[in-house]
């Protein structure tokens, strides 16, 4: 009786009830066994028809969990199907990536899934980028392997391994050291400037000491060698004190490179070292050297140095051509530089000195 509700009160009465029966006329039976039905029958029948505490916003909760979930998965299918519509239309490549973005602000596992095939799919375009940018959108710790393959892939477009490696530095240290320490094991190539290129422009100040360290750890030719494929970074102050350590320490390319990524740079020591870098000039330089001290010595403006412009600007090799056509426009701003290749350099014996007045006047 009390697994059916009833009050201890109750059960003693049906109980009663039921004795009287046995003892009563038919009469009183009948009205007696009445009593006792609607005793039991009153709790029995409100246990049937009334409902469960709870069990109604129970259902409720349910049947909006459902069609959340189903309101979700159109909105998923309808962004990833107006995307590929349009994904492999070269002419439509803004709607691409601005659908692929929408793509990217919906938080779901089957988005992430979605994302990390897009981006193995167009890893080797530079339309990839797009699917990293996508995947920017929210924090997708999960796709780490992804981004991680699409840098590690041999095949993989220079700037979607910039853009994976520059988000790739934004998760955990641990993934920060992971790429320190593929940068150190790779050789030189298209997989390391690329994956150096991402550290040197992101803005983690952990990636940033460890390219420093990364930078000083080795001979001339692996300190050249890095000064190039981290010249991206600007305005970090522990790879700043890397070169100025390559300047005072290097030989002469590795101190003119040095020195040219930090007068680029408007660096404070930048102009200072000018020196440290002649004192390693006790030849003609090879046209490697002679192409950084080029163009370092034109954003330097400095009239002493005015003379050495044209003697190594004359240096045969393209890659002295190259700096002296990247030096035309700085040139043009420095009007005691003007009057110096009108007056000296168009005057000069020097056949390769004339050439290079003209084309530092040509704006």
């Amino acid at each position: 009786m009390e697994g059916l509700g009833l009050e201890a009160s109750a059960v003693t009465t049906v109980v009663t009830y039921l004795r009287r029966c046995m003892y009563s006329p038919l009469a009183i039976r009948i009205k007696l066994l009445v009593a006792a039905v609607f005793l039991v029958g009153g709790p029995l029948s409100l246990c049937a028809q009334g409902p469960v505490p709870g069990s109604g916003s129970s259902e409720g909760e349910q049947s909006a969990a459902a069609k959340a979930e189903l309101a979700l998965t159109r909105r998923i299918e309808k962004a990833i199907a107006s995307y590929e519509a349009v994904r492999d239309n070269p002419k439509k490549s803004a709607q691409r990536k601005r659908f692929l973005s929408w793509v990217g602000e919906i938080e779901d596992p089957r988005v992430s899934n979605y994302l990390a095939k897009d981006l193995k799919r167009y890893a080797t375009k530079v339309t990839g980028e797009y699917s990293v940018s996508a995947i920017a959108r929210l924090p997708r710790p999960e796709l780490i392997p992804a981004l991680m393959g699409a840098v590690k892939r041999s095949k993989s477009h220079y700037r979607v391994r910039v853009a994976a490696t520059r988000l790739l530095t934004t998760f955990s240290g641990d993934t920060c050291d992971e790429l320190l320490d593929l940068a150190a094991e790779l050789k030189p190539g298209k997989v390391r400037s690329g994956l150096l290129a991402g550290l040197s422009t992101c803005d983690s100040v952990r990636v940033s000491r460890g390219l420093a360290t990364l930078l000083l750890d080795g001979d001339h030719a692996h300190r050249l060698s890095m000064l190039l494929a981290t010249q991206a970074a600007r305005g970090k102050s522990k790879i700043d004190n890397a070169r100025v350590r390559c300047v005072r320490e290097g030989n002469l390319i590795v101190s003119a490179t040095a020195w040219r990524l930090l007068v680029e740079q408007e660096h404070r020591l930048g102009e200072r070292l000018t020196l440290d870098v002649f004192e390693r000039i006790f030849d003609k330089p090879a046209p490697s050297a002679a192409a950084e001290l080029v163009q370092g010595l034109v954003m330097v403006g400095d009239e002493d140095f005015f003379p050495s412009i044209l003697r190594f600007g004359a240096i045969r090799g393209a890659d002295v051509k190259r700096a002296v056509r990247k030096s035309v426009v700085r040139a043009s701003k420095n009007s005691a530089l003007i009057e110096f290749l009108i007056e000296e350099g168009l005057e000069s014996e020097s056949p390769g000195e004339r050439s290079v007045a003209k084309i530092l006047l040509s704006k």
